[in-house]
């Protein structure tokens, strides 16, 4: 008997708690007039962008050799004689027109990119 008392106190208690703000009023908590929220557009002046322009790029020269089967000798003779490190790379023609076509769709973006930043520098200007 007296658990169930206690249960149902606790029940009711948790029941006034919890809707006690939505059923009861008090004059000290009665609501009062809502004053309106005025909004206010305020433009302010972009600044001038400063940033300067990359420098272009200094690449080095890269010498290509073409090596066949005819002049391999005479290329490895040439090399020896300039004392230069014979390092052989091998790219098929299908791999040459491939990194051709790689590094043409880079330059393009690239192109692309900067000529994106110009704009955007124009419209912030």
């Amino acid at each position: 008997m007296v658990i169930k008392l206690t249960k149902n106190v606790l029940l009711l208690s948790i029941l006034v708690l919890t809707s006690s703000c939505a059923s009861f009023s008090i004059p000290f908590f009665d609501k009062k007039e809502v004053k309106p929220v005025v909004v206010e557009k305020l433009e302010i002046k972009r600044e001038k962008l400063d940033l300067p322009l990359p420098k272009p790029l200094e690449l080095d020269n890269i010498e290509f050799v073409v090596i066949t089967e005819k002049n391999f000798d005479e290329v490895l003779k040439k090399f020896s004689k300039e004392n230069k490190d014979f390092v052989l790379f091998g790219i098929t023609v299908d791999g040459y027109k491939s990194l051709s076509m790689s590094i043409a769709e880079l330059r393009k973006f690239i192109k692309t990119q900067q000529f994106i930043i110009l704009e955007y520098k124009k419209y912030y200007e």
